[in-house]
């Protein structure tokens, strides 16, 4: 068979870069974004789109595919999506210089819709009803959803905005809202240019596209923000496998393999590892890195995973003595040796013995580096820059471990290393913690699951564990 060129796919770049983080956007912020970009909206375009993949069709579809990532970028930031946008600025920066394209009625309209909770939408829609005499029917679901139908019969229009004052009623910040939007945009039209299509109400570029904060504003922060340098960065692994009277942490073998491949062998860190050490090679190991980090300037990075069992604040050796995560392992770094260079921690270690209960069941047997699980569980700074401490768990949880493929925390994190992109700590951490969110295990008699956190986060710049064209 033979096919025309026709029949295959062009290539995509730009979406697939940022077809990842997308997929990470509810439903609601699903909706919020096509209201605010859809060339005509109305119920029906809001709910068929229902995915992050329908909605990236769809932008490229009303602005192009090359503009889509901007159009997006811009309605994330309007649609108060702060770390989306960041991720997606991070991974193509080229985005901020993009033309605003977010008609200003449907950002005021947004605004508006925002000031409602969904139990004032009764009201709300009776109101309406009552102050608006074109409007025919309206639809009680979400205060969006009334604005979208007042766009959809044109019962509001750049011209009448003040027609919906009456809603201060409800609310002060509309007054507001609709007085900016009057003194800057009301009866404005722009001729369409060759980057907005007709359909689209072009903006000045010195316009705001979110009433009341200029987009530039979020450009100029975000792209301000530096990025640490990661050529010449150290990778250190603390493992403990066997500890006396703990059973052995099977699996924990699969972690330092992965990490050994992909810091050492991908990434090309520096990368040393120490295997059941006790308590005296362990803070001989750390004193080594410190004097090492210290003496050698041309050292970025330190990033460190310690394994090992875990209760409250302390974590346990293998001659069954025990250290304390802060005062033993991070606080020897926050002398000034290390500074304006960043120092990165991850505890891959049980916090306490509760367990965090899923909704759905699995069947699959899981371990947890702690102690046992009482009968009855009960119910559930220092000030320093450069500085960034992830653990695999809440304070006073368990954290999960599989015999034949390791931590769940380590694992995933390797996992979304691996993807083709750059992104830094907190996209990371994001997605981290999405993709744990939906798993699922058995553990003693009970389905949990597992939400790392981070304890501390001084960054003063973007960091992304992987380096450039790797």
């Amino acid at each position: 068979l033979q096919l025309k060129p026709a029949y295959f796919p062009m290539p995509d770049p730009q979406g697939n870069k940022i077809r990842p983080f997308l997929a990470f956007l509810s439903l609601k912020d699903i909706k919020d974004i096509v209201f605010l970009l859809a060339v005509e909206p109305s119920c029906k375009t809001l709910l068929e789109i229902r995915s992050s993949e329908q909605l990236l069709a769809a932008v490229q579809r009303w602005y192009g595919r090359s503009a889509a990532p901007g159009v997006l970028y811009e309605a994330v930031l309007a649609a108060n999506i702060p770390l989306l946008a960041s991720c997606i600025l991070n991974t193509l920066p080229e985005v901020k210089e993009s033309q605003k394209r977010i008609k200003p009625l449907r950002s005021l309209l947004f605004n508006i819709a925002v000031q409602f909770p969904d139990g004032d939408v009764p009201r709300l829609c009776k109101l309406l009803q009552q102050k608006l005499t074109d409007t025919g029917k309206l639809i009680e679901t979400d205060a969006l959803d009334l604005m979208m139908q007042l766009i959809e019969e044109k019962v509001v229009t750049d011209d009448n905005v003040k027609a919906l004052l009456f809603l201060g009623d409800m609310s002060p910040n509309v007054n507001s809202l609709i007085q900016g939007y009057s003194q800057r945009f009301a009866s404005v039209t722009v001729a369409p240019t060759a980057f907005a299509p007709a359909a689209v109400t072009a903006i000045d570029p010195s316009s705001t596209a979110h009433i009341g904060e200029s987009p530039s504003a979020h450009y100029n922060a975000l792209s301000q923000i530096g990025e640490y340098p990661m050529a010449d960065s150290v990778c250190a692994v603390i493992n403990v496998h066997r500890i006396p009277g703990r059973e052995v942490r099977v699996g924990s073998e699969k972690d330092v393999q992965r990490l050994k491949e992909l810091f050492q062998n991908s990434f090309r860190y520096h990368f040393c590892c120490r295997i059941d050490p006790d308590v005296q090679e362990v803070k001989k190991i750390l004193k080594l890195i410190k004097e090492m980090m210290e003496a050698n300037k041309k050292f970025s990075c330190l990033v460190v995973f310690v394994m090992s069992h875990g209760i409250e604040d302390c974590i346990e050796l293998a001659d069954g003595q025990k250290l304390k995560y802060w005062d033993d392992i991070v606080l020897p770094f926050l002398d000034g040796c290390m500074r304006d260079r960043p120092k990165i921690f991850f505890f891959q270690c049980c916090r306490g013995d509760l367990l965090q209960q899923a909704v759905t069941s699995a069947p699959r047997e899981v371990y947890a580096d702690g102690p046992a699980p009482r009968e009855s569980p009960p119910t559930s700074q220092q000030d320093n820059c450069d500085l960034y401490v992830c653990h695999a768990t809440f304070q006073g949880f368990a954290a999960i471990r599989v015999g034949d493929s390791g931590s769940w925390f380590i694992q995933t994190m390797c996992d979304v290393l691996e993807r083709p992109i750059r992104m830094d700590l907190e996209c990371l951490r994001m997605i981290v913690t999405n993709e744990l969110k939906n798993k699922r295990a058995n553990y003693a008699g009970n389905i949990v699951n597992q939400t790392p956190v981070v304890e501390k986060n001084t960054l003063t710049k973007h960091l992304r564990l992987r380096p450039e064209n790797v």
